[in-house]
């Protein structure tokens, strides 16, 4: 039985209470989706990356977070040309920003237990660790 976006895995239960998730047409745009910005992402110049690096344990997952995001964002717009109320607006806004923050912190963790665990084993540990306290602190100065 698939499992409902808001599902917690392997429980069956709801991680929203009831009556406060997003409305029927964000839920229905929660589905799978192809990225249409794929690959877009800005790149730090001169980093060392490969593709085994960029794909950590918790790969799959952040997509999925990411297309849930892209459903939700394209809900706020639909809910903003459809003149929804302000505040419901809002609330999906930061439905969005936690969810985006949440999925960055996946990638931090697989970044340190993939990226920086293999610098720190190939003896290049001070250069990754500089690297990873840079992005933490631009991350923590965006939220």
């Amino acid at each position: 039985m698939p499992r409902g976006p808001y599902e917690k895995p392997g429980t069956g239960r709801s991680l929203v209470p009831p009556g406060t998730g997003p409305p029927a047409h964000v839920r229905r745009l929660l589905a799978d989706q192809a990225m249409p910005n794929w690959g877009t992402a800005i790149e730090t110049p001169g980093a060392d990356r490969t593709e085994e690096a960029a794909m950590g344990t918790n790969h799959d997952g952040i997509l999925r977070r990411l297309r849930r995001i892209e459903g939700q964002v394209t809900g706020i717009r639909k809910m903003q040309e459809d003149g929804r109320y302000c505040i419901d607006v809002l609330d999906q806004i930061s439905a969005a920003r936690a969810g985006l923050e949440a999925t960055a912190l996946l990638i931090l963790e697989d970044h340190v237990n993939g990226c920086v665990r293999e610098a720190i084993e190939e003896g290049k540990g001070e250069e990754k660790a500089a690297e990873l306290l840079e992005a933490v602190g631009r991350f923590a100065r965006s939220v």
